[in-house]
């Protein structure tokens, strides 16, 4: 995906130098239009507007979720990276992939939705526990 597909309600990564390291990340589109012949888009988190050359659609999330009470007595947790075009869809696919990675069949009166959701952080994030 490229600065020229961004449209608006997507999620985006800054990048203050075109072409150079991500700045800041999770901004959300919230307008586009164009200037002389640069489109630019207005975000979330950022005043005035930025050149959609200096975005990149985030596509690619990690999705924290707890376990069910019924299959965990403390506060175990699930984490998975999954691409998807916003957090909350992110957080469904999560969800989903939770149950099949469990064995958990829907017609057993299971629900992904038992899996709560704790947090979806943009792109993907190292863990390291001890």
């Amino acid at each position: 995906m490229t600065h020229k597909q961004i449209e608006v309600g997507m999620y985006v990564a800054y990048h203050s130098i075109i072409g150079g390291p991500i700045t800041s990340m999770s901004h959300q589109v919230r307008s586009l239009t164009t200037m002389g012949t640069t489109r630019v888009a207005f975000i979330t988190n950022k005043s005035g507007c930025v050149a959609c050359r200096a975005l990149t659609p985030i596509t690619y999330w990690t999705v924290f979720l707890l376990y069910p009470d019924y299959m965990s007595d403390d506060s175990e947790f699930y984490s998975t990276e999954v691409t998807h075009d916003n957090p909350e869809g992110a957080a469904e696919c999560a969800q989903r992939e939770a149950m099949a990675a469990n064995e958990m069949d829907p017609a057993e009166d299971y629900d992904a939705t038992d899996f709560k959701l704790i947090a979806v952080m943009p792109g993907w994030v190292p863990i390291m526990l001890s």
